[in-house]
C-alpha cells in the first residue's frame, strides 16, 4: 500500500539527488526536466506504484498547485496531494 509517508520519503530522497545531479552533471543549471527525473526517482524506490505517465501528471500538477500554498511544505503538499489521487 503507498502511503503519504512512503510518499514523502522518496521525494525528500529524491530532492537531496536531484540537487546533487543539477550541480554536478548539469553544472548548476535548473534542470527542465525536474519532474520527469523526480518520477522516475520515484518509481525506483517506490515500484508498486507502477503507472509513470500517471505520476509524472501528479507531479507537475501538484507544482502547479503548490504555487498557491507557498506556506506548505511542497514535499507534505506533493505527498497529500499523490496519495489522495492515487486510491
Amino acid at each position: 500500500m503507498i502511503t503519504k509517508s512512503k510518499i514523502k520519503k522518496a521525494l525528500a530522497l529524491a530532492e537531496k539527488s536531484h540537487h546533487l545531479f543539477e550541480k554536478e552533471v548539469l553544472g548548476g543549471v535548473f534542470d527542465k526536466k525536474w519532474a520527469m527525473w523526480y518520477t522516475a526517482f520515484v518509481l525506483g524506490k517506490l515500484p508498486e506504484l507502477k503507472n509513470i505517465v500517471k505520476l509524472y501528471n501528479l507531479i507537475e500538477d501538484a507544482a502547479k498547485r503548490h504555487k498557491k500554498h507557498k506556506d506548505v511544505d511542497w514535499i507534505e503538499f506533493y505527498a497529500e496531494y499523490i496519495v489522495k489521487r492515487l486510491s
